[in-house]
């Protein structure tokens, strides 16, 4: 599990240290509570999230395939789902290996600190001590399509 960031400045109205990327073993563990993680956000189209109101977790799906396939807005979508969780709760997104969590998280850190594909990627592989892949080339596509201005007048960062 990688936490994004160790700060806690406010962007947005959320802290970026409030961001934790998982993968669905650490979802289905239950690590939260030490992290003092109170929301889930999954990110994955075909895994069904274990946690949810029972265990004090509030949770969000919003499903991706980690491909080829996924509508502009699914990933719209999913950017603010993460806000709005984040607004309330230090905010775990997890899919099946972190791929599609990953970059849904650097689509969110862009809009919100104007860093490139490059610069976060980086960022982040500094951030845990395994490998840390790139995602599919299909998400980095994404990414340089989204519409930063109209994302930053949703979540409201000027």
């Amino acid at each position: 599990m990688i936490k994004v960031a160790d700060d806690q400045r406010k962007v947005g109205g959320v802290a970026l240290g409030g961001i934790w990327i998982g993968s669905a073993p650490e979802e289905q563990l239950g690590i939260r509570r030490e992290y003092d993680i109170g929301a889930i956000l999954n990110v994955a189209q075909d895994l069904s999230s274990t946690r949810g109101w029972e265990h004090g977790i509030e949770a969000m799906h919003v499903g991706l395939i980690d491909g080829p396939g996924n509508e502009l807005c699914a990933y719209y979508a999913a950017i603010l789902a993460l806000h709005a969780l984040l607004k309330r709760h230090n905010t775990m997104i997890c899919c099946h290996g972190g791929w599609r969590s990953l970059a849904v998280v650097m689509m969110y850190m862009s809009v919100t600190t104007g860093h490139t594909w490059d610069e976060l990627l980086s960022m982040l592989r500094e951030r845990t001590d395994y490998d840390l892949a790139e995602p599919s080339a299909v998400h980095r596509d994404v990414f340089n399509k989204l519409d930063r201005y109209l994302l930053k007048k949703l979540i409201g960062v000027t």
